[in-house]
């Protein structure tokens, strides 16, 4: 486990073009080459080592998480980052609003990009770009990002649910300088959040989703449920649901199917 200074350096200067000195001295960077996840180290740090903003990134992440436990697949050319909030408010689902951001961030790439509640972030032709993972650890808030950025295969499993930018657009994205767009646009919205509350950033969530307006079906730990999606409430998070007379708001899934739209008229 090598730790890479200069990245770091460059990370944090950069941070300072976009933020201004003084927001950037509030970061603390943490560059590996290869770790097991950077959730773990994330979750390790000491208080003393934190800023107010920590990243945690490695080039190679060998047992990535996803979430229900599920292992997330990464390689050296993509983004596997963790940032740790240590302020934070509670009943705010960040997980929507860090993929809002990384969301905003890859637009200024590609237009081809829409989010999926819960934490995930796709490309138009249906195929998983990125995900979002969150652990609050009581002093901290750890939010695990990992988007597949210059990745050009997948294993057996993956082959036609996963993809990259470099796959979809045949050009690579220079890792580095993702990170800051990214950081730098996280930055921005959750002063938003503080200053104004979560209703403007999930109301940018839902219209960056193709979700509502379409026949869905989401399997919770509970039940099933199928119907109509009518969007997200805007101060939770959580997805809105029409089946019928009912309707239903469903704050966590296991598995979200979007229904194929049905033909067009002839």
């Amino acid at each position: 486990m090598k730790r890479f200074y200069r990245k770091e350096k460059i990370i944090i200067s950069a941070l300072e073009g976009r933020l201004g000195k003084d927001t950037a001295e509030k970061y603390r960077v943490y560059y590996f080459d290869e770790l097991s996840s950077t959730m773990d180290v994330a979750s390790k740090l000491a208080p003393e080592e934190l800023g107010w903003i920590t990243v945690v990134i490695a080039d190679i992440q060998s047992g990535g998480k996803g979430r229900l436990s599920r292992k997330w697949f990464s390689t050296i050319d993509d983004l596997t980052v963790s940032v740790i909030l240590r302020e934070y408010l509670s009943g705010i689902p960040y997980s929507l609003i860090v993929s809002y951001s990384v969301y905003r961030a890859l637009r200024d790439y590609s237009a081809d990009i829409y989010l999926k509640w819960v934490n995930d972030i796709y490309w138009s032709n249906g195929k998983k770009l990125g995900g979002i993972l969150l652990e609050d650890k009581g002093d901290r808030l750890i939010i695990g990002v990992g988007i597949n950025l210059n990745n050009q295969v997948f294993p057996e499993d993956l082959k036609g649910k996963a993809t990259s930018y470099y796959i979809e657009k045949n050009r690579r994205i220079d890792k580095l300088a993702f990170l800051v767009d990214f950081l730098s646009v996280l930055n921005s919205d959750l002063n938003q959040l503080r200053e104004s509350g979560p209703e403007k950033l999930l109301e940018g969530w839902e219209n960056a989703s193709i979700m509502p307006g379409r026949t869905v079906r989401v399997v919770t730990a509970e039940r099933t449920y199928e119907g109509f999606c009518t969007g997200i409430n805007k101060k939770t998070g959580f997805l809105l649901l029409r089946s019928g007379d009912e309707e239903y708001e469903i704050f966590d899934a296991e598995r979200v199917i979007i229904r194929p739209l049905p033909p067009s008229p002839q």
